[in-house]
């Protein structure tokens, strides 16, 4: 039996922390990347590849941090649950 001072964590919670930085990283990471859009063509509307990229990046980003987001609060969620569990709360 765990004692109270040590939290109870589920196994899948250290997973999904490792997959959370990876969805963070990816939108730091690939900005970062110049040589890979550092182009002209292919052109959209007259636009440069170098400039449409990056506004491509902005909502690629924000998909990625979405999902990072509900990662982290649903494992919160299930901390809460599983501590109101334990004490013998009914949520």
């Amino acid at each position: 039996m765990a004692s109270r001072s040590e939290p109870i964590r589920p196994r899948h919670s250290r997973n999904r922390g490792g997959l959370v930085v990876l969805l963070l990283a990816v939108p730091v990471v690939l900005p970062l990347l110049v040589s890979t859009y550092a182009r002209v063509d292919p052109t959209i509307a007259g636009i440069p590849f170098f400039f449409w990229y990056q506004l491509a990046l902005i909502p690629v980003s924000v998909v990625f941090l979405l999902i990072a987001y509900r990662l982290v609060a649903s494992s919160g969620r299930d901390r809460r649950e599983q501590r109101g569990q334990d004490e013998g709360d009914v949520r």
